[in-house]
């Protein structure tokens, strides 16, 4: 589905929410595409139901089967709601340009049917289906396709001159190199513009994943004792990174909907920035790279800074 663009949008279909783009690793979604809202509506489900459990504002007894069954069942329907709500929300929130009620239902209904169909999956490799996490696995998957594409992908020449997988960039700078000796496009390929695969991103990308199966790897030795049998002392190995990418997930998750939801109101709430209230949670100004947060509000706090390359 990552692969199989939305019906009924145009191809320069707006910028879309540029806010949400470093994201979509996090929430295994493809922009343009069905999976658009990825493991969000999941994931929003989770963290609702888990507040809402753990507070004891709702009483469910985790402990017996009916009670891990209703709250499956519960986590499962609010995260169909959500689906349609954030489908609705890159709808109103101009993601897709301006579209008519026709395009706007048949956008509709394909994210919607795709995020239902991703539950179901994630249902099913809860049960047991599969390996390992399902969350964790819909994110590995996007991200291994990731890392294939910009390492192995034939497709150019780009505007550089060379090719946008990195190998078949390398592969290229080196025949010419040795058949012509000029090194121009072995050196282009240290750094390339436009955010294309290049030398600095290999290396980094390596030393960031032996980094962290170091980190995976690592554990901590804690020791206890039992006064019930005489002191016995032990270790305990725990988990450097015990939580592991759980809390990024769920911050992922809820920065996601605030920028969803302020994105779809705003135009039709607070389009002038003229409320003093409503500026304290959003204000955006229109740009050719779609809204942009203002300084001032808790939208422009929460969003990643905006460097351009030469900055960086």
């Amino acid at each position: 589905m990552g692969q199989i663009p939305l019906y009924g949008i145009p191809r320069d279909a707006g910028p879309g929410l540029g806010a949400l783009e470093f994201l979509r690793v996090v929430m295994a979604s493809r922009r343009g595409t069905l999976v658009e809202l990825g493991i969000g509506p999941i994931v929003t489900a989770g963290i609702i139901w888990q507040l809402l459990v753990g507070s004891k504002i709702v009483e469910i007894d985790l402990s017996t089967p009916s009670g891990r069954r209703a709250f499956a069942g519960l986590q499962k329907l609010t995260a169909i709601l959500f689906a349609a709500v954030e489908a609705l929300a890159y709808i109103l929130g101009g993601a897709y340009g301006v579209l008519t009620p026709t395009q706007e239902l048949l956008v509709f209904t394909q994210l919607f049917a795709a995020s239902v169909i991703i539950i179901l999956m994630n249902d099913m490799l809860e049960k047991g289906w599969g390996v390992g996490s399902a969350v964790s696995l819909f994110i590995a998957a996007g991200v291994a396709q990731q890392i294939f594409w910009e390492l192995f992908s034939p497709v150019g020449p780009m505007a550089d001159g060379l090719y946008y997988g990195f190998f078949p960039s390398l592969v290229a700078a080196a025949i010419t190199l040795a058949t012509t000796g000029n090194s121009t496009p072995m050196m282009m390929l240290v750094s390339r513009p436009e955010g294309y695969p290049d030398l600095l991103g290999f290396v980094s990308m390596v030393v960031l994943l032996l980094l962290l199966l170091l980190l995976e790897s690592s554990r901590i030795m804690i020791p206890v004792s039992s006064a019930r049998f005489g002191g016995v002392r032990s270790r305990i190995p725990l988990k450097l990174l015990y939580v592991s990418v759980i809390p990024v997930i769920l911050v992922g998750a809820l920065y996601a909907n605030v920028i969803m939801l302020t994105q779809a109101l705003w135009p039709r709430v607070n389009p002038g920035n003229s409320n003093p209230f409503l500026n304290w949670i959003a204000m955006y100004n229109y740009t050719e790279h779609g809204l942009i947060p203002l300084p001032g509000c808790l939208v422009y706090y929460l969003s990643r800074p905006a460097l351009s390359r030469s900055q960086l």
